[in-house]
């Protein structure tokens, strides 16, 4: 069941869910404002990303893109004083995210790509794509690639379900990955390049036209 609870003095009524379809232990606790939802599936490796969070850096979050690091708040979890990161998602949907201190290091924040990241990435989408013919494989794939928090991995979903796309109608669920997929990969050349999403999309259609020019 969902718990109330209330931050600081601002009285911000949150909600925090357990999730039961992380794929390694414990549950998680997953929080979410009251009419703006904020819940998610959190993809643990268990590998640590040693990634500075200090207020006013920006950092990647995975499945959500880009974030500005606020202050650190506590949230009261059964009684018991919880320290969280305030995470602004910079995506123009003007949601938070709130993450615990003692568990930062190990959900795979990371810091945003290098401009110099940016020309492999395009390149990246360029490439012959690899498609799984069944969906269900395709499906569990794509989960892991858009969980894992690489932009790289979200330039393999993108230019994938991009060719399936040129040969037969995507599934709704497939075009939704698609577009997930390609917002983030647009939030994050938008973040790291300093330029408009509309001009971060435009390079990454660029990219995806000449893999298909390429391939014909």
């Amino acid at each position: 069941m969902p718990v109330n609870l209330f931050v600081g003095n601002l009285s911000r009524r949150l909600l925090v869910r357990k999730s039961a379809t992380c794929s390694a232990p414990p549950a998680w606790l997953i929080i979410k404002r009251l009419g703006f939802d904020l819940t998610m599936t959190l993809h643990l490796t268990g590998k640590e990303n040693r990634v500075i969070l200090a207020t006013g850096n920006k950092v990647i979050y995975p499945s959500q893109g880009p974030c500005l690091i606020g202050p650190v708040i506590k949230i009261v979890v059964d009684g018991k004083p919880i320290r969280f990161y305030q995470l602004a998602l910079l995506d123009d949907s003007g949601g938070e995210l709130f993450v615990p201190v003692d568990k930062a290091q190990t959900i795979g924040i990371r810091p945003l790509l290098n401009r110099s990241d940016i020309p492999k990435l395009l390149g990246l989408l360029k490439k012959p794509a690899r498609i799984a013919k069944d969906w269900r494989q395709r499906a569990n794939e794509n989960f892991k690639l858009i969980t894992s928090g690489s932009a790289f991995d979200l330039a393999e979903v993108v230019k994938s379900l991009a060719k399936l796309g040129e040969k037969k109608s995507l599934s709704f669920r497939e075009s939704q990955t698609l577009e997930k997929a390609k917002k983030l990969l647009i939030y994050e050349i938008s973040e790291v390049m300093g330029e408009t999403k509309s001009a971060a999309e435009k390079q990454i259609d660029k990219a995806l036209k000449a893999r298909k020019s390429g391939s014909s």
